[in-house]
């Protein structure tokens, strides 16, 4: 089986125009600062094509077998897409959270998409799709709200592009 990132890269240098992404990547089951690095350096080898997608996974078998907690789950990736943006926007990334913990580092390539990657967050209950709202991601959902916050997403993309900030780049914390 190939490696989504490193096959997404082989096909930005032998494209020039679409869009690259995941359509999800369980994020809780890699290294944080690996993924954040390497979707930097896909968008930047893209010219600023890529489009981050990321769940949580469902799968209590999953979780047992990758040596990663099942429990708080929801927290755990909130805190994870919270020091993900901050490894993309942070020329020096510092983070004390409850499950990261990053001391003071220089860590890139940063995209050349601003201020960050765009972020499509795989949901399957409706309260979560309020708090992507809020933060500035797409939801991506095999019930049909794909095609609402795919508006948004084309919509803070042209605000970026004009300069003016998105309401999602404040978004450090969900309660």
């Amino acid at each position: 089986m190939f490696d989504p990132m490193e096959t997404l890269t082989f096909v930005a240098a032998k494209t020039e125009k679409i869009a690259l992404g995941t359509c999800v990547i369980d994020m809780l089951f890699h290294n944080l600062v690996i993924l954040g690095r390497q979707f930097a350096t896909l968008d930047v080898l893209s010219n600023g094509r890529c489009i981050c997608g990321l769940c949580i996974g469902w799968s209590k078998d999953e979780y047992m077998v990758s040596n990663v907690p099942f429990e708080n789950r929801g927290a755990r990736a909130d805190e994870f897409i919270q020091v993900l943006t901050r490894i993309w926007t942070d020329d020096i990334v510092e983070f004390r959270g409850r499950y990261y913990n990053i001391p003071a580092s220089k860590i890139g390539p940063k995209p050349i998409q601003k201020p960050r990657i765009p972020i499509y967050r795989w949901v399957f209950f409706q309260h979560i799709f309020k708090d992507c709202q809020i933060c500035g991601w797409v939801a991506a959902s095999s019930s049909g709200f794909f095609r609402l916050y795919h508006k948004r997403y084309q919509d803070s993309k042209r605000e970026r592009r004009e300069g003016k900030q998105t309401s999602g780049d404040n978004c450090t914390h969900l309660s």
